[in-house]
């Protein structure tokens, strides 16, 4: 079992007083360590995972153990006040996160008693739970035999197995999620789960992947067919009913998978922002309780349609979103992009 070797430097959870603990604690560094890319070498107890992609674990780790020294059990957290909670939350990014976390606390203590759902399909109940959390604290936490499918398995199975859909469509993804499922030990899940993302994290990565330090390189279908200088089969070759390939012509190079479909163009949004200073203090909004950073603080806003507005349209939008007499008051200071 290559993922149970040295080789992997895998963590092993410290120990915790019932399963309950260790799925809280999983819970909350699994939501902590969504869209981060984790550094192999730093290491902690629940700090787990090996398989997110953007800000670096060392982040991550002070906000967790600042979250579990303050709220060392779900009960803890859900008596804590949410604005208290966005505060320790501030700098992590994706507000909404610390926000459904909070909320999940408040199910499991007001409306299951305080017990910590006991299986991944129990998990989805918790707010921001999706099929991937769900499996990875079931697995590592409470031992369940289970898939665990995120962005790096995604890329392994791909690779792995040559399969040229775009990612994200319901084929390729039902697919996926089958193979976690096949292919989880059933023995040691938590341990596989984490050495096959922590393979798509340090290895198998999306640009040059190190395919001759990969231990399963030798069953890699898209590595073989690299090597053979072979383009992807044409649906007809395959099955004329095949969701899972591309059509004919593609290159067939490891990096080719997986493939994913252009991501959305950014949209623009303009806002005339107003900062009113009285004394040493400032005013400030809340934000509607849901949508885009629900229910936080900013500067008094108003959307426009133009980057260009004038000062005088600026004061009547403020003014009217205020519903207070500030008259011609305001003072142009800049413009952000």
């Amino acid at each position: 079992m290559l993922y149970a070797g040295p080789a992997w430097d895998l963590q092993v959870l410290e120990a915790a007083p019932d399963s309950s603990a260790k799925a809280y604690a999983v819970w909350v560094s699994e939501i902590m360590l969504q869209q981060v890319r984790v550094q192999t070498h730093v290491r902690h107890p629940y700090i787990i995972d090996m398989a997110h992609g953007q800000t670096q674990v060392a982040t991550v780790v002070p906000y967790y153990e600042r979250w579990m020294k303050k709220w060392p059990t779900v009960y803890d957290l859900a008596s804590a006040d949410l604005e208290e909670v966005r505060e320790m939350w501030a700098g992590l990014g994706y507000y909404s996160r610390g926000h459904r976390l909070w909320e999940g606390a408040k199910k499991v203590v007001e409306e299951l008693k305080g017990e910590f759902p006991k299986s991944a399909k129990e998990l989805l109940v918790l707010p921001g739970v999706g099929h991937y959390t769900a499996g990875a604290v079931a697995s590592i936490a409470l031992n369940e035999v289970c898939g665990a499918v995120d962005g790096n398995v995604i890329r392994v199975f791909s690779r792995l197995r040559a399969i040229g859909a775009y990612s994200h469509a319901k084929a390729a993804s039902d697919h996926f999620w089958q193979l976690a499922e096949q292919l989880v030990d059933r023995e040691n899940p938590g341990h596989f789960n984490q050495a096959l993302m922590e393979l798509g994290a340090t290895l198998c990565t999306p640009k040059s992947p190190a395919c001759s330090d990969c231990p399963i390189s030798e069953h890699c279908v898209a590595l073989k067919m690299e090597k053979e200088k072979r383009h992807l089969q044409s649906k007809n070759q395959c099955n004329e009913r095949c969701a899972l390939c591309l059509p004919h012509g593609f290159a067939a190079t490891v990096s080719t998978f997986p493939m994913k479909a252009k991501k959305k163009e950014a949209r623009s949004e303009h806002f005339v922002v107003g900062v009113v200073m009285w004394e040493d203090k400032f005013l400030i909004t809340k934000r509607p309780p849901t949508g885009l950073l629900a229910g936080m603080w900013e500067f008094p806003c108003v959307e426009t349609k133009s980057t260009q507005v004038a000062p005088g349209g600026a004061t009547k939008a403020l003014n009217s979103s205020l519903s207070l007499p500030m008259g011609e008051i305001w003072e142009y200071l800049g413009t952000v992009s």
